[in-house]
């Protein structure tokens, strides 16, 4: 909620894309961090409530830029697009808990 002028003016400002791009980027990283911190054993909690903390911060900007994402696409491949991204959701939606649950 701290962040929501801040993430809004950057999402108007500058490149939508490279900020979606920029955030996916993050997300990504910060999954990583998380899965390090699990397989690592570490028995404090401060270093998994530091990464969410930069998710959260990485949301905060991702939301406002990927509201009206459909601006990036042309007309003509805006169905393509819907598709695509919604079969990558389903996908992740399903593959990502079952790979987190085989690697437990």
């Amino acid at each position: 909620m701290l962040l929501f002028l801040v993430a809004g003016h950057a999402a108007d400002r500058y490149s939508r894309q490279r900020t979606i791009q920029s955030c996916y980027g993050a997300f990504s990283s910060c999954s990583i961090l998380l899965l390090a911190l699990a397989r690592h054993g570490h028995s404090a909690v401060w270093p998994i409530y530091a990464v969410l903390l930069a998710n959260g911060v990485v949301g905060a900007f991702n939301g406002p830029a990927a509201r009206h994402s459909c601006l990036l696409v042309n007309a003509e491949h805006f169905a393509n697009a819907v598709t695509w991204s919604s079969s990558i959701f389903q996908a992740t939606a399903v593959l990502g808990p079952t790979f987190g649950g085989a690697m437990a």
